[in-house]
């Protein structure tokens, strides 16, 4: 079950799914669909089908990078979410 709470432009989303830390030079911000089917992958999803799920890997000062799985209602919600807030602050700017 989705897990959610939103107060005054801050969402905080409980993941269902699971986290891990990999070691990573990128400092890349990735958003990708976890479609991989080697053992490895297969192995990180668990019981999650292939193509249920969306990875956001955020890198890390220490040269790792978060691999957050999220569900597609997750990812949604995020979205969503980060649409908005980016056109209430254009919105302020015009304002201004």
């Amino acid at each position: 079950m989705l897990e959610y709470d939103e107060d005054e432009g801050i969402l905080w989303v409980t993941p269902m799914l699971r986290s891990r830390l990999q070691d990573s030079s990128s400092k890349d911000i990735v958003v990708t669909i976890d479609d991989c089917d080697c053992s490895e992958c297969v192995r990180a999803r668990g019981g999650v089908s292939i193509d249920r799920s969306i990875h956001l890997k955020v890198p890390t000062p220490e040269g790792k990078i978060l691999i957050q799985s999220l569900s597609i209602e997750e990812a949604n919600m995020i979205g969503r979410a980060l649409i908005a807030y980016s056109e209430n602050l254009d919105n302020m700017i015009e304002e201004e």
